[in-house]
């Protein structure tokens, strides 16, 4: 880890298909953001890629975690937006995913 960031690179490949994905993580005034691009490949040739961003903040009234998804996709030319917020329960997550979802 350096100046609060961290770097991972993951590749799964099979016989016909694989995907790439590289990871960062970043702390931006109090909001960690993790970054991650991703190809996915299929018979050699590149079926989608793109990036997408996962923002991770606190609701300062009722103390839930909040993760924000902006995925946007190279080929399908759209961006899609997500949101759950995770309630802490005697020191255990409970997700409790909204239906926040747009194209």
């Amino acid at each position: 880890m350096e100046d609060n960031k961290i770097n991972i690179h993951l590749e799964l490949v099979n016989e016909t298909t694989s995907l790439t994905l590289h990871f960062k993580q970043e702390v931006e005034e109090d909001i960690t953001i993790i970054k991650i691009q991703y190809t996915y490949v299929v018979d050699d040739e590149t079926t989608d890629s793109g990036n997408i961003r996962i923002y991770k903040s606190i609701d300062p009234d009722t103390g839930e975690i909040i993760y924000d998804y902006k995925v946007l996709s190279d080929h399908q030319k759209q961006t899609y937006e997500y949101q759950t917020r995770t309630r802490v329960y005697g020191g255990k997550d409970a997700n409790c995913t909204t239906d926040d979802a747009s194209l």
